[in-house]
């Protein structure tokens, strides 16, 4: 609830600025410009409240805040603390294993008070909310109940004698309510006007606008717009109902406007009406009108793109400086001494910009080199406060500093301070004696060292982590390399109640410093759910990244930090019993170094997780026994290697006991799927040596094979895709375009699908899996899943995403754990689904995906029918071969089934190269939705069927001339069906369409093929098309 009200508070700010600037616009013009354009300014405050902030366009001309000053106070009332007295500060406990109770001092009255009213403010918005939305909603129900006796004149228009003004009401079937005392002489002046609110849709656009106002009630420049919009509305319909009026006409309509006046009761009792205000500065402009001039239209449509592109955008600080690896890496130094050039790769990657807040700043780079570990401070400093930072600004810091590490080879640790001329700082506790601030330490760096090549990878990796929003950063103390700190406000808002999730796992190790604690002492962070008998939690894994460590060598210091880690991730994680953490060695030797229990841990885990000043206490705790060294007595001394976990996963270094060395690009190595470009021959006496191997040399490999060469270069594929999947999709990412040589499509989609698969299959036998998706306000649960791979959706030219792809099977289903506010998107409009919490759907294919605001989330793929279809056979004669039977399955689509030959046909899509599609992306043939087959013997033959819709027979034969194309000439039969010859280049052609169904719901079956193959692959589509019956 707090994310969505500071969201609103945001875009409520913004949008009164905007609205605050079309005010300004509207008095400058409002006697020059046209009435109906002035009203179209309105539309910028509506799109800013609607557009959500993370599809919001960056401008470096963005006036905007990047945080609102009403989304600052609330923040700086949420973070409001009680001061306690140095003298009646608790004495430490004596106990090491336990937090000890305290008993707090009387708080200050104010901090208390302003901490209490925003908990509060949230639930009082939505009070407010609902009781706009209330009103608008008994004010409509009311005033439709005293009209129901009103006398019907003519078409829409009704008189009634309740009112003393006409007006419109209705917003589906809108009508216009005349009073008695409108005069007939008077009548056609107010029908006119009323009909131009309808023809201008004002009837719809009210009742949403006083919506949007609902849920930003309390923002009274945004009250103002609302009264101007309506205003605005009624200028703009006289304007358009006098358009072509001589000055008789201008008159008489005058004089109806004086006597249809409106009483001020009118805009309370109902907002969605519309009455006659305003009347008197209407009547000025309807008797003194001039045609607008046309500068004046040319300074509106100015001042619209200047309010966009100032006020409908945010401050742009993602593009600053130059993320070029090859510009990077010719300024790297080994030094980090060297003022020159640190300062010019910092000044490149844009840190200097990285502080602009609107206001006056500075900016001075700090050298830690008297004394190991080395590194740097970015500090930056401010006239007033600090200015509020946003994680997302914070994370494009921290991916900056991991580039400057990778760039200054004896750098150990990168740090950025923020500090205000009132005190204030960037600290991760501002009441805190000491200096934590947000610090990095070097990710995989060595590669990054070697080549621009290697640079540009490690920026890819830190961009895909940037999408993730899990670029990690601790808040520790610079210049020392064990600096930590968990902040109990920060951890509070990401705690996970739902069943546990490897999504939410992985997010926490992040969040809590656990792989960057891991890495500055050489080791690979992993987690995962187990299940053992009747309890659930979590093994936390580290994998020395050397390969001569054992399982059995720890530094103390990071042991006894892990373990506190772990009560942190109980706390985090509410459906985990327990938590432990293991190493894993180059021979997967595992030694478990200990387990903690959230009802038997001797720290309050059950009160962190249900309070704020819960999770503050534990960390109070925790944060003392590890400085002591004395986590858990009993944890520490469990004996060694006594709960080994049995299903550890295997240690990336491989068995050898060396990190594998697998190049995923080099500069000879073409990013192709042909095996000729990388001389490939199969040979089983001569595998290839798969350590050694380049992982574009085993994607070609494996494209190209079958059986066992297949099998065997998959096994290793889907290793190296669980050692290092960021990496791997990255690659096969570069194969996106190229078609897959055995026919599946995209090759990119297909190596993906198949690595998904592979590894599905191998823990479950071939059987499908139950997954779970979280992200923001949505998490759901999918069953009958076999493979899951990630498509890049691209929202315009500066924002895109992967979402994943789910490939499921009859019977999948689809539960809303929570999910208020999506859809689940169907193929076709009438098919989409509003999601509520709770919602189990039958996931059939009418189902293409799911996603808010036509935007998807996740989409769905179904396992070919050729896999999960009913099985049969298919006979015809076969090339003078006489009566032949060959495989096949029956396909059963929307209003029909056909059966369909197997292996040697598939099924088109987008990714498999057909580029005529609906609006859900899938197939469309001159317009309609379709389903293709295509034949892998020759791709010139193709079996389609067309959903044609309400469509009478002599429209179809048309729609069919289109569909054939200028190339072929169609000719009718007897029975209605359109067929013809034609060319596709050089290859003579066949194409025939036959109709099926009713006028309304229609149906074409098309066959495709060369004239050369009409005694073969043409009998077979005969076959099947004669196959075709309507359910």
């Amino acid at each position: 609830m707090d994310k969505l009200f500071d969201t609103v508070l945001e875009l409520s700010w913004q949008a009164g600025l905007i609205a605050l600037a079309v005010m300004a616009v509207r008095l400058v013009l409002r006697k020059k410009a046209s009435r109906r354009a002035l009203c179209m300014l309105w539309a910028l405050v509506a799109l800013r409240l609607l557009l959500p902030v993370s599809l919001t366009v960056e401008s470096p001309v963005s006036l905007q805040a990047e945080e609102a000053p009403v989304s600052r106070v609330y923040h700086a009332m949420q973070e409001a603390r009680t001061s306690v007295p140095e003298e009646a500060a608790p004495a430490p406990a004596e106990s090491s294993g336990a937090a000890a109770a305290v008993v707090p001092t009387e708080p200050a009255a104010e901090p208390v008070t302003l901490r209490t009213f925003a908990r509060w403010l949230p639930w009082m918005w939505v009070i407010g909310m609902g009781c706009m939305a209330a009103y608008m909603l008994l004010s409509f129900i009311w005033m439709r109940l005293t009209l129901r006796r009103a006398e019907h004149i003519r078409d829409n228009v009704y008189r009634c004698t309740q009112w003393s003004t006409p007006f419109v009401l209705g917003i589906i079937a809108p009508c216009i309510y005349v009073p008695e005392s409108v005069s007939e002489e008077d009548l056609p002046q107010v029908l006119a006007h009323e009909r131009c609110h309808i023809r201008r849709w004002d009837h719809v656009v009210k009742p949403f606008a006083f919506l949007l106002l609902a849920v930003n009630w309390f923002n009274p420049v945004l009250w103002a717009a609302y009264v101007l919009l309506g205003r605005d509305m009624e200028n703009a319909c006289d304007e358009m109902a006098l358009k072509n009026a001589d000055a008789a006409q201008r008159a008489a309509y005058s004089r109806a406007l004086v006597s249809c006046a409106a009483q001020p009761k009118m805009a309370a009792v109902c907002p969605l009406a519309f009455g006659e205000v305003a009347v008197k500065e209407r009547v000025k402009n309807v008797l003194g009108y001039k045609k607008p001039a046309i500068w004046a239209a040319v300074i509106l449509a100015a001042a619209a793109v200047v309010i966009g592109v100032c006020l409908l955008t945010k401050p742009s600080y993602k593009n600053v400086g130059t993320l070029d690896a090859e510009k990077l890496f010719a300024l790297r130094t080994p030094y980090v001494d060297n003022n020159s050039a640190v300062g010019a790769i910092l000044d490149a990657l844009g840190f200097r910009e990285l502080g602009s807040s609107g206001a006056d700043y500075g900016y001075a780079v700090h050298l830690s080199t008297d004394r190991e570990p080395m590194g740097i401070t970015v500090l930056y400093t401010y006239e007033g406060a600090v200015p509020q930072r946003s994680e997302e600004r914070y994370r494009q810091i921290a991916m900056r500093g991991y580039i400057a590490l990778a760039l200054i080879d004896n750098a150990e640790w990168f740090s950025w301070q923020e500090h205000g001329a009132d005190g204030t700082s960037n600290k991760a506790d501002r009441t805190a004696s000491d200096s934590l601030y947000p610090i990095v330490y070097p990710g995989y760096p060595d590669t990054a060292r070697e080549s621009a090549e290697g640079l540009q990878a490690y920026i890819n990796m830190l961009q895909e982590w940037m999408k993730d929003d899990a670029v990690p950063y601790v808040y520790g103390e610079s210049e020392q390399s064990d600096g930590w700190a968990w902040n109990a406000d920060r951890l509070d808002e990401y705690r996970w109640k739902w069943e546990l999730s490897e999504a939410a796992l992985y997010d926490d190790v992040m969040r809590l410093g656990m792989q960057t604690r891991a890495s500055m002492a050489g080791y690979d962070c992993r987690s995962q759910i187990t299940t053992e008998e009747d309890s659930t939690g979590v093994d936390v894994f580290l994998y020395p990244m050397s390969g001569d460590a054992t399982a059995e060598e720890i530094d103390g210091e990071l042991a006894t930090w892990m373990r506190g880690a772990l009560h942190m991730m109980l706390a985090l994680n509410d459906k985990a019993q327990w938590a432990r953490f293991s190493t894993v060695d180059a021979d997967n030797g595992a030694h478990c170094w200990g387990r903690a229990f959230a009802d038997t841990a001797p720290y309050d885990i059950a009160g962190a997780r249900e309070s704020r000043e819960g999770m503050e206490k534990l960390i109070k705790a925790l944060r003392d026994d590890i400085e002591r060294g004395q986590v858990d007595e009993s944890f520490a001394m469990m004996e060694d290697g006594a709960e080994v976990p049995s299903a550890a996963p295997a240690s990336p270094l491989g068995t050898s006991g060396e990190s594998i060395k697998w190049p995923v690009t080099q500069y000879n190595d073409p990013h192709s799927v042909k095996a000729e470009d990388y001389k490939i021959v199969y040979d089983a006496e001569k595998l290839p040596d798969w350590d050694t191997c380049a992982l574009s040399y085993l994607c070609a490999y494996y494209l190209n094979a079958d059986g066992a060469y297949a099998e065997g270069a998959m096994d290793v594929l889907a290793q190296r895709y669980s050692q290092l999947p960021q990496q791997v999709r990255r690659y096969i990412g570069t194969l996106s375009g190229q078609a897959d040589p055995r026919g599946n499509g995209d090759a990119a989609e297909a190596l993906l699908r198949d690595i998904s698969r592979y590894i599905t299959s191998q823990l479950t036998g071939g059987l499908p899996v139950t997954v779970s998706y979280e992200k923001d306000q949505l998490s759901i649960a999918v069953t009958q899943v076999y493979s899951v791979v990630y498509r890049t959706v691209k929202y315009d030219e500066n924002y895109s995403e992967d979402i994943p792809v789910y490939e499921v099977g009859s019977g999948a289903q689809l539960s809303v754990i929570k999910g208020e506010g999506f859809t689940l998107y169907g193929r076709y409009n009438e098919e989409n689904v509003a999601l509520h919490n709770g919602d189990v759907v039958e996931l059939t294919e009418q189902f293409v995906g799911l996603g808010m605001d036509g935007q998807y989330v996740v989409r769905f793929q179904y396992r070919s029918a050729a896999e999960t279809a009913e099985k049969t056979t298919l006979s015809f004669n076969d090339n003078g071969a006489g009566m032949v039977s060959y495989p096949a399955y029956v396909f059963r689509g929307s209003g029909y089934a056909i059966t369909v030959l197997g292996n040697a046909w598939h099924q088109m899509t987008l990714s498999s190269g057909w580029t005529d599609i609906c609006v859900d992306g899938s197939p469309a043939i001159n317009g309609k939705p379709a389903e293709v087959w295509q034949s892998t013997e020759d791709i010139n033959t193709q079996l389609a069927v067309v959903h044609l819709g309400a469509m009478t027979l002599k429209e179809a034969q048309e729609w069919s001339k289109g569909a054939a194309g200028d190339g072929f000439t169609l000719a009718e039969s007897k029975q209605g069906d359109m067929s013809g010859d034609g060319k596709n280049g050089s290859t003579e052609m066949y194409w025939t369409c036959g109709f099926y169904g009713t006028g309304s719901d229609r149906l074409a079956v098309i066959k495709t093929y060369p004239v050369a193959q009409t005694e073969h692959l043409g009998y077979a589509l005969n076959a099947m098309a004669d196959t075709f019956t309507l359910t």
